[in-house]
């Protein structure tokens, strides 16, 4: 083929590829051949190349020479540089070497100074030591000649000089010369403390105390001891012994009223070895005397220091020895003790007089007179209760209950039938009183006071509290029962007509005339007994008042004692609080002690709210009510304790009687009757020792309540026998007229001398025994045939003290067709290898048998080896007490053939494993061969056997887990296409495609693969569907129609398409509103790119935020929705419409639909389930409610092998599992029951406490897996048990 190459393009490419290394880049000059013709062009254009580099070439020489002769230059002038610098550095070295001369002149300068000053210093020292050493001398010579005063100056200034020369010097010389000027110091002390004893002599012995006659010596031994420092060490070791020898044997009395006396002898002050006559005036004169003495015989350098040490200790000792011992604790001695107060006065005049301190301390003594008395009086009176109590009882003595009261024939008092709590509420004593004397005798006032003896008059034997004990006074108590008509010791003492006396109870006295027509004046009189204890307590709180009453008076009013009146006002309460801490232990070594101590307590507070009314007229301190309500209460108390032991101890005996089961039968029969024969004889023994203590009021009272526990015992026990053969009703009518025969214990009081009237009286048996009139009536019953019994409920007033059901229920009992009736029951079954072969299935069995015995039946029947336990339902519900029971509660005839079906029992749920998460756990799924995504799904996509749990977590990622506990994979984050904030709700769509919803507003679809032999299982996200603009906190799936529904805290339900291409597109505003909530965490890494689209419609109905949405069962168009509007709505998707709204009363928060019944299961926020039924065919909107969690249900879940089962999940920490059929009866009505609570493992299970609990939030029911619960302790927790009834599910 011709090229069409030209030589010059060849030669051109030639030469630019040895110029540049340039390579062709048309094929044509490539592939063309190089002709010869070429090569002259081929040279021309060489050649002229290289002309173009010589002359480029010669540009460039020209620059380098004058580069060359710049070097030179610039190279000679580095040379001359270095010269000079040579130069520079020798002149520097020579510099250096002149510095360095001049550095060693002047050190050594220096040291020349130094060593001149150090001679001087030295000088000047060794001059300092010899003037020093030679002033030592100078005054060891002065001492030595005797001559202290000079001898002491000088060494005061030989210590001034030492002292800063020592300092400043720090040489050994100096530390010498100071040892020596120690010891100087310590021989002038000596010296001067030698003649300090000489000159003052105390013996202590003897009591003597003898000064010189010179004071001048002593004068000067007080002077140089001054300038030492030592004389306040002196004057207080004087002190010491002073008050040793002297001050402490005079005050100290001999005996109770001899004392020794002081006497001076010029320059000798004794203490007399006799003693004599106590005195306060002798003993300040005494005190004069001493100071006097010391004034007169020591110089005022020591007394002026002397006086400040002992005015102090002595005052001290005056007070605390002589004068708060003086303080009488009697009011009459306290006016005598004035006198002394006049004396402590002239005492701090006199100590005045000499220059001493301490008048403030006497006169604050003085003026705390009344509060030292009042402390006085105080221990004194406690003291006094301290050895009353410890005297014990003393003499038992009786007293008198008085109340006085106008009534009138119309009262009622006679009557029955118009017999009311309050008679005596306005009974008044105005008519009763004592003339008020100087010094009331407070053990008077019984007939002055209304009784406060609420327990034992006829209310409660316990101890009221304090507000009612207030009460007690002035409202009206049922006292009726508790005076006891009838009583021997009240007398008529009117002459009324004998039809009026008739009419007239014994308990009655008439002192007046008739007021009114009709009316008249009765009172009311009762005895009991009491100890000495209350009299004396009574008798020290009348003294203190009566000392405030003088204390008050006009005669006391030269003595300043107001001050202690509020004090003295204390003290009652003081005794009374005493008295009531000590008397339990001082009552208590009487068998009777705690009714005494009841006697005594309501015996003393009467007394007391007399004096307290007495005075409430005047201007008193006293503040006694308080303290009576305490003393009232603490009494009922007493008489409660021991009310409740007896109570006890009647109650242990008859447990002895084991119920009266087999009361008939030995061994039983013995110990029944040994209990009746005990309970007779110790309510005899209790009224005889209680006789000679209570009133009579009092005792039929308790008495009376000892009784009603007896007999309300024995009526319990007899009602719980649910058979009770004739012998059986025999045995037990005896044990009752036993018990009967104690109504003579309760016979009226009568006079001894009317005969006829004490044979005609009737007990009051069931005016003090509650209860009573019921105990007889069982004895009748018990007793009677069913005539008879007719009779009583019609006539005979059976129907006052029981009811229908318990007269049923006794005549059930009675009139048994044998010992043991039976009933007829059919039995079946619909699970298969259990049933029944027929002509066993009917059998005649004990109306008394319960699960257990039924289980045990029917495993006989079926000839089990291993035992299988049972649950039995009649008419649907299960049975869950005995045969009898049920008969009973449905009223129905043991004739009656019931239908009974038997079904294997629900095993309760163990715990299998816990899988733990980093946050909390909100919801679960599973994924197993019956689990609906696998069912859903086409067979290529079934897993092989594997099951799977999908968990949503707080953390934000979802993690799909094997059994083993292992996550097989875990959700990309939030940067990495995840959710960006916590995972509320999660699905299983399919085998490989998961469903999820969370507060970050999204509903997101993920691809899931799992694992192979060479890839490990895979999340990876897939379409996020937007337009909720809240949290979305539940969602459903239905894969065959590739739909899910979610619900959201915006109020709203969407319906969306699991497929991209079904979906439509994201609107604008929806992705605007997520944009903010993901800008952080799309920063995390590089962009995920997810396919985003929208929702096909949203339901807009609730009005508040929506808990829970599902899919109809049985209709994927069709969906229910919960919300936090207590409504239950019915959605028609299709036109995304609401048909249906079922309101209940409480927020809903849960849902699960249960296929077989047509119900809508819904946990509310008020712990209870509500089963709804949504048919619009439904005349009733809540079919049933489920009881038993404390906190809201947030989850359900049905069985899948029971059609009735159904599990819950709530905040209380629990899961609950149901069966629809277990229910029981409570005030609501008919309400379901759990079957088992399942805990939270983490925390201990089910038996942990309210507080220690953790929520759960979501839980889900499979029958491969089990039940797998979610919850805030972190876990995903596995528990399985087999439910009981297995139903196909469609």
């Amino acid at each position: 083929m011709t090229s069409h190459v030209s030589p010059n393009q060849l030669c051109t490419a030639i030469l630019d590829s040895v110029q540049h290394g340039q390579y062709p880049e048309s094929e044509d000059i490539i592939s063309a051949p190089f002709p010869p013709s070429a090569f002259p062009d081929a040279i021309r254009l060489f050649h002229n190349a290289r002309d173009q580099v010589k002359v480029l070439s010669l540009r460039p020489a020209l620059d380098i020479d004058g580069w060359i002769s710049q070097a030179k230059q610039l190279r000679n002038d580095i040379e001359a540089v270095q010269s000079s610098s040579s130069d520079i550095l020798s002149k520097a070295q020579q510099n250096k070497e002149l510095q360095r001369d001049v550095h060693d002149a002047t050190t050594k300068l220096h040291l020349l100074q130094e060593e001149l000053a150090f001679s001087q210093d030295l000088a000047a020292m060794i001059h300092n030591l010899c003037r020093i050493r030679g002033v030592v001398g100078h005054v060891q010579d002065l001492s030595n000649q005797g001559e202290l005063l000079e001898a002491i100056e000088s060494f005061v200034q030989l210590e001034k000089q030492l002292g800063p020369a020592k300092t400043r010097h720090r040489v050994k010389a100096f530390e010498v010369l100071a040892i020596v000027t120690n010891d100087l110091r310590q021989e002038i002390v000596e010296d001067l403390s030698r003649k300090w004893h000489d000159l003052i002599c105390i013996n202590g012995r003897t009591s003597t105390v003898s000064l010189p006659h010179d004071q001048q010596s002593l004068s000067t031994v007080a002077r140089a001891m001054e300038n030492l420092g030592t004389l306040y060490e002196h004057i207080s070791d004087f002190t010491a012994q002073l008050e040793l020898a002297i001050l402490l044997p005079r005050f100290q009395l001999q005996d109770s009223t001899h004392e020794r006396l002081l006497s001076v002898d010029k320059t000798t002050l004794k203490l007399s070895a006799t003693a004599s006559t106590s005195d306060v005036h002798q003993l300040i004169d005494d005190l004069d005397m001493f100071i006097t003495f010391l004034a007169m015989n020591l110089p005022p350098s020591i007394t002026d220091p002397l006086s400040k040490v002992l005015a102090p200790v002595l005052i001290e000792r005056l007070i605390s020895i002589r004068l708060s011992t003086a303080i009488p604790d009697d009011l009459t001695a306290l006016r005598e003790f004035d006198s002394t107060r006049d004396e402590i006065n002239r005492f701090s005049e006199l100590i005045r007089s000499h220059g001493w301190p301490g008048q403030a301390q006497l006169h604050a003594w003085i003026a705390s007179i009344p509060r030292f008395w009042v402390d006085q009086r105080q221990k004194s009176s406690l003291d006094s209760v301290r050895q009353l109590l410890h005297r014990g009882y003393g003499e038992i003595k009786m007293v008198e209950r008085v109340e006085t009261q106008v009534i009138s024939r119309q009262d009622g008092l006679f009557t029955s039938d118009t017999q009311t709590d309050n008679w005596d509420a306005g009974w008044y004593d105005e008519d009763i009183g004592i003339p008020p004397t100087r010094k009331p005798n407070l053990q008077n006032t019984t007939a002055n006071q209304e009784e406060e003896d609420v327990s034992a008059w006829g209310l409660n034997e316990e101890a009221d509290d304090v507000a009612k004990s207030e009460k007690a006074a002035s409202s009206g108590d049922d006292e009726n029962d508790a005076w006891g008509w009838g009583d021997d010791k009240n007398t008529v003492e009117d002459s009324e007509s004998a039809q009026d006396d008739q009419r007239t109870p014994a308990g009655l006295k008439i002192n007046g005339h008739d007021r009114q027509k009709g009316q008249r004046q009765v009172t009311l009189r009762e005895s009991y007994n009491i100890t000495a204890l209350p009299v004396g307590i009574l008798d020290l709180i009348g003294n203190v008042v009566f000392d405030m009453d003088q204390l008050s008076h006009q005669s006391m009013s030269r003595f300043p004692m107001d001050s202690a009146v509020p004090g003295l006002a204390a003290i009652p309460s003081l005794i009374l609080v005493m008295f009531r801490a000590s008397a339990s232990n001082v009552y208590s070594i009487n068998n009777n002690g705690n009714m005494f101590l009841y006697n005594d307590c309501l015996w003393l507070a009467d007394q007391l709210q007399g004096v307290v009314q007495a005075r409430s007229a005047k201007q008193s301190h006293l503040r006694l009510h308080a303290d009576i309500v305490a003393l009232e209460a603490f009494g009922k108390r007493s008489y409660g304790k021991e009310m409740e032991s007896q109570r006890t101890i009647i109650k242990d005996l008859l447990d002895g009687a084991q119920g009266f089961m087999n009361c008939t039968e030995p061994p039983f029969s013995q110990e029944c009757d040994i209990a009746v024969r005990t309970i007779v004889d110790r309510l005899r023994d209790t009224h005889k020792q209680w006789k000679g203590v209570l009133s009579y009021s009092a005792l039929l009272q308790s008495i009376g309540s000892l009784v009603s526990t007896a007999i309300d015992k024995i009526i319990i026990d007899v009602e719980d026998m649910s058979d009770i053969s004739e012998p059986e009703s025999q045995r037990l009518t005896a044990y009752c007229r036993q018990v009967i025969a104690v109504e003579d214990l309760f016979l009226p009081q009568q006079s001894t001398d009317s005969v006829s009237s004490q044979e005609a009286a009737v007990p009051l048996t069931a005016v003090y025994v509650p209860g009573w009139l019921r105990f007889q009536y069982l004895s009748e019953i018990l007793d009677s045939s069913l005539v008879d019994i007719k009779y009583l409920w019609t006539d005979g007033g059976l129907q006052l003290e029981y009811d229908v059901e318990e007269v049923v229920e006794l005549i059930e009992a009675l009139f048994a067709d044998s010992e043991h009736r039976r009933l007829r029951v059919r039995l079946s079954t619909s699970q298969a290898g259990i049933v029944l072969p027929e002509t066993i299935s009917s059998l005649l069995v004990k109306t008394d048998l319960r699960r257990y015995e039924l289980s045990g039946l029917v495993n006989a029947l079926l000839g089990n080896e291993r035992v299988v336990p049972f649950d039995f339902l009649i008419n649907g519900i299960y049975l869950r007490g005995s045969l009898d029971d049920y008969l009973t509660q449905h009223a129905l005839s043991s004739e009656t053939t019931l239908k009974v079906e038997f079904v294997r029992a629900a095993i309760p749920p163990v715990h299998l494993a816990s899988f733990q998460h980093d946050d909390w756990v909100s919801s679960v799924d599973i994924l197993s061969p019956t689990s609906p995504a696998q069912r859903w799904s086409s067979p290529n996509e079934r897993l092989p056997g594997h099951e799977r749990i999908l968990s949503a977590s707080y953390d934000g990622l979802l993690r799909i887990w094997n059994m083993s506990s292992q996550v097989t994979v875990t959700s990309p984050s939030a940067g990495n296409g995840g959710h960006l904030s916590s995972v509320k709700a999660v699905k299983f769509v399919s085998p490989s495609q998961v469903a999820s919803s969370g507060m970050d507003r999204t509903v997101r679809l993920w691809k899931y693969r799992e694992a192979s032999d060479d890839s490990p299982a895979v999340m990876t996200p897939q379409i996020e569907l937007h337009s909720h603009k809240a949290s979305v906190d539940s969602i459903a799936v239905h894969q065959p129609s590739s739909r899910i529904l979610s619900a959201s805290a915006d109020h709203t339900v969407c319906l969306w398409s699991t497929k991209k291409s079904d979906a439509p597109a994201v609107p604008e505003s929806s992705l605007s509103a997520h944009s903010s909530l993901g800008a952080k965490r799309r920063k995390v890494g590089p962009p995920v790119s997810t396919a985003q689209r929208g929702c096909l419609s949203i339901l807009k109905s609730h009005t508040a935020p929506v808990s829970s949405v599902i899919f109809a069962p049985n209709d994927s168009t069709v969906a229910y929705s919960a919300s936090w509007d207590h409504g239950l709505k019915t959605w028609d998707l299709p036109t995304s419409t609401s048909i249906d709204t079922r309101s209940t009363s409480h927020a809903l928060l849960s849902l699960v639909a249960i296929p077989y019944l047509n119900l809508v299961a819904a946990g509310t926020s008020a712990r209870h389930i509500t089963l709804v039924d949504p048919r619009a065919s439904a005349t009733k909107i809540v079919a049933m409610t489920l009881r038993g969690h404390s906190n809201a249900v947030v989850s359900l879940a049905i069985d899948p092998n029971n059609a009735y089962g159904l599990a819950s999940g709530s905040h209380d920490g629990t899961c609950r599992v149901w069966d629809l059929r277990s229910t029981k009866t409570d005030k609501d009505g008919q309400v379901g029951q759990s079957m088992y609570t399942i805990g939270r493992e983490s925390i201990g299970g089910a038996s942990r406490t309210s507080r220690d609990r953790v929520k759960v939030f979501g839980v889900l029911w499979d029958p491969d897996v089990g039940i797998v619960s979610a919850g805030e302790d972190k876990n995903v927790q596995i528990n399985r048990g087999q439910g009981a009834d297995p139903v196909a599910q469609s």
